[in-house]
């Protein structure tokens, strides 16, 4: 699997071993990964001086970004 802009591997193993223990369907896990993974790609958008930029996130960052994602879902 190749990665491009800020989604390192790293990050990307830290969703998949967030998400995988989960009781979900096995096709919402994929589509839940593969919408994390789109998130990360595009980086954490910023507001500076300048104006808007994007910066990688942290691996503390991935838990607090599956549960929004997972809570705005349930709506």
């Amino acid at each position: 699997m190749k990665f491009y802009n800020h989604c390192a591997l790293e990050l990307y193993n830290e969703a998949n071993k967030i998400i995988s223990p989960k009781k979900w369907f096995e096709a919402y896990k994929d589509q839940l990964l593969t919408r994390v993974k789109d998130i990360l790609e595009n980086g954490k958008v910023v507001n500076t001086k300048t104006g808007l930029k994007t910066i990688p996130f942290k691996i503390s960052d991935i838990e607090d970004l599956i549960s929004a994602i997972v809570e705005r879902d349930r709506q």
